[in-house]
């Protein structure tokens, strides 16, 4: 097959990765729709994937969503795609425009997360071109809900978890080393959060979005309040805030304001902000309990640690649940719930290190289960090659 990414975000994860180099390993030719230059296109490049740039129009610009609509269905048609997988708001919508423009076979929109259809304004624009596509496939079972529980969607709502590159994740790790790098005591409790530094919504992207005001969508400051109850009952207690800003200019007000209020909280010398770290498997060798307080969220943080063999404590938001088994692998709890998540990591933390380890070892197979690359890429492939037989024996 011919498969076109389209991809709403030159900033996109390693996933978008996996999914390329795995359709490709398969033999499949394909090639990458973006806004512009940036983290993914340099690795792109690496790989050597055909690439097409288009700037995203302004959302309620229609004159520039008719341009970027009628050049990338250009070009969709002069490459012949058969296939357009499309990822991430805006860009999904207005290349879903394009591949049905173009009138590409396969036309499937994958959401990573909830995010958008929590929205009222970009869940309405969803709804309202979600006929182009001819299969919408969630990328946790909370989004493939949303379609199934729509008469003109439910047939063509699918899960497929996103792909993980594993290989990295060995349980067997030593975090010693990080722990004396960090001037941790080696029996002190390690709770740490691995995310991109997001800062908070504007005040006119909370109106639309309640559930996101009040701070990060990772969490930051649910952790931080949290921290300030657990250290009451384990003094020997240590957090770790593990990432920095996805984009440069992300990467000073909001990180500042988390450490202005570690230092209100008393906490000054129990949060250690690392920034980035490529070495993420390390850090979470070294951790006992990592966290996912996010408000809204697909997997997010949650693969990582499930794969170190770590249970998890993380919110019971988007795809959170389909990896973290409540009482089986970690613990669920509301989101921004600074009490609920204390608590939750306090019960982790009171269970023996053997049960810890069993939680650990099935959060792992469960990980293996949902976000092997195989698995995924084939998941993916089937639904393809379906609706294609489909379309050419009509």
């Amino acid at each position: 097959m011919r498969i076109v990414e389209i991809v709403g975000d030159s900033y996109a994860g390693g996933w978008i990765d996996v999914i390329l180099s795995g359709f490709r390993a398969r033999g499949h030719e394909v090639a990458l729709v973006v806004p512009g230059e940036g983290p993914l296109v340099e690795r792109a490049r690496m790989m050597d994937i055909p690439l097409f740039f288009r700037r995203l129009p302004a959302i309620r610009d229609v004159r520039q969503i008719l341009a970027y609509v009628e050049e990338v269905a250009s070009w969709l048609k002069n490459w012949r795609a058969e296939v357009a997988h499309m990822h991430l708001f805006p860009g999904c919508l207005w290349g879903r425009m394009a591949a049905w423009r173009a009138r590409v076979p396969v036309r499937a929109t994958q959401w990573p997360g909830p995010l958008p259809l929590e929205i009222s304004s970009s869940r309405r624009i969803d709804y309202a071109t979600s006929w182009m596509d001819t299969a919408l496939i969630g990328g946790c079972e909370r989004v493939r809900q949303y379609y199934a529980g729509r008469l003109l969607t439910w047939r063509k709502a699918y899960c497929v978890h996103y792909p993980f590159e594993m290989t990295s994740f060995d349980p067997a790790l030593d975090g010693l080393p990080v722990r004396q790098e960090l001037g941790i005591p080696r029996d002190a409790l390690v709770v740490s959060l691995v995310a991109y530094l997001y800062p908070p919504f504007t005040r006119s992207q909370v109106r639309r979005a309640p559930h996101l005001g009040g701070g990060g969508i990772k969490g930051h400051e649910t952790l931080l309040k949290a921290a300030s109850f657990v250290r009451v009952k384990r003094p020997d207690a240590r957090f770790l805030i593990v990432g920095d800003g996805l984009r440069p200019d992300q990467r000073d007000s909001y990180p500042a304001t988390l450490r202005r209020m570690a230092v209100e909280l008393g906490l000054g010398d129990r949060v250690t902000f690392t920034g980035f770290r490529k070495d993420v498997a390390r850090i979470l060798a070294a951790t006992d309990i990592p966290v996912v307080p996010s408000l809204t969220e697909n997997l997010g943080g949650a693969v990582e640690p499930l794969l170190m063999e770590k249970p998890v404590v993380a919110s019971r938001v988007g795809g959170l649940p389909d990896v973290v088994q409540d009482g089986i692998s970690g613990f669920l709890v509301p989101p921004r719930d600074p009490v609920a998540l204390a608590s939750a990591i306090l019960r982790l933390a009171s269970l023996p290190a053997g049960v810890r380890r069993e939680w650990g070892r099935r959060g792992r197979i469960r990980t293996l289960e949902l976000c092997d690359r195989e698995k995924c890429i084939m998941a993916l492939e089937d639904i393809f090659h379906k609706q294609l037989e489909r379309r050419q024996n009509r």
